[in-house]
């Protein structure tokens, strides 16, 4: 199993040739920790007719989270979209290395980078591409409600994790 990717959660492989999926490539998923699980009260406490508490937002971002299985350094040149301030879509460059085994949260400055969807070319040490910018967007918020709005419930931005195999 790639080096961040939690054996019980599952994943998507992304492999570099479509014709050895086993081989070079990422692999992507969520960090189940932060994924909320429990409750915010005691169900056995609460009355049928006492409204529910609402914690939860409509988060539309995942921070990014990049792990390194290889036995060499990567590097990646990373395309982000994500919100500004004003709710608007902006698109924004990191260019990031990854050690070996080493798991990295992105942040640039002092802020941690949350996207809606990221685009990226990662090269590994000896010169092999594990991913190319023009493979196209790895989106990292694929669900929707009803209305087909893209987005999930949770007090807490969640984070997706993309290991590089």
């Amino acid at each position: 199993m790639p080096l961040g990717i939690d054996p019980g959660f599952g994943g998507a492989v992304f492999p570099a040739n479509i014709l050895n999926p086993v081989g070079p490539g990422i692999v992507s998923s969520l960090d189940p920790d932060t994924i909320e699980t429990e409750l915010p009260f005691d169900p056995g406490e609460v009355e049928v007719e006492t409204p529910l508490p609402i914690t939860a937002q409509w988060q539309v971002t995942r921070y990014v989270r990049f792990a390194n299985s290889l036995d060499q350094r990567v590097t990646i040149n990373l395309v982000y979209q994500t919100l500004d301030q004003n709710g608007e879509l902006v698109e924004g460059n990191a260019d990031v290395v990854v050690e070996p085994g080493e798991r990295s949260d992105l942040f640039l400055e002092n802020w941690r980078v949350n996207a809606m969807q990221v685009s990226f070319t990662a090269t590994a040490a000896d010169g092999t591409v594990l991913r190319r910018t023009q493979d196209g967007w790895v989106n990292l918020v694929p669900e929707t409600d009803e209305q087909g709005v893209p987005g999930y419930a949770s007090s807490l931005i969640q984070t997706s994790v993309i290991s590089l195999r």
